[in-house]
């Protein structure tokens, strides 16, 4: 079996909600709304919200983080790769997704 795959693109994060709808789109496609705050990022990255399942290992990719990181405040910025650095379960990929991720 192999592991689920996503992919965050910063381009469509200008803003704290942008950066919320990105996560949501990618991660949690069927929830109706997720929380905007950095708690319910970290719920939705340890799973059981559609996308994979609760505690399930994926690989995610976040492309443009410069484009990010232009518009999102700093200690935002931070929070984030704090939380993703926290999951147990996300592995954070360096260097572009696979052509199987991008289909």
């Amino acid at each position: 079996m192999s592991m689920k795959e996503f992919v965050l693109d910063g381009k469509n994060m200008t803003s704290v909600e942008n950066f919320y709808q990105e996560v949501e789109r990618v991660l949690c496609p069927s929830l109706r709304k997720m929380g905007r705050n950095l708690h319910a990022f970290r719920d939705v990255l340890r799973g059981g919200f559609t996308a994979f399942d609760e505690g399930e290992t994926i690989h995610l990719w976040i492309i443009h983080k410069k484009h990010m990181k232009k518009h999102l405040q700093e200690g935002f910025v931070i929070s984030i790769f704090r939380a993703l650095e926290e999951a147990e379960n996300v592995l954070i990929l360096k260097g572009p997704p696979t052509v199987e991720t991008m289909d």
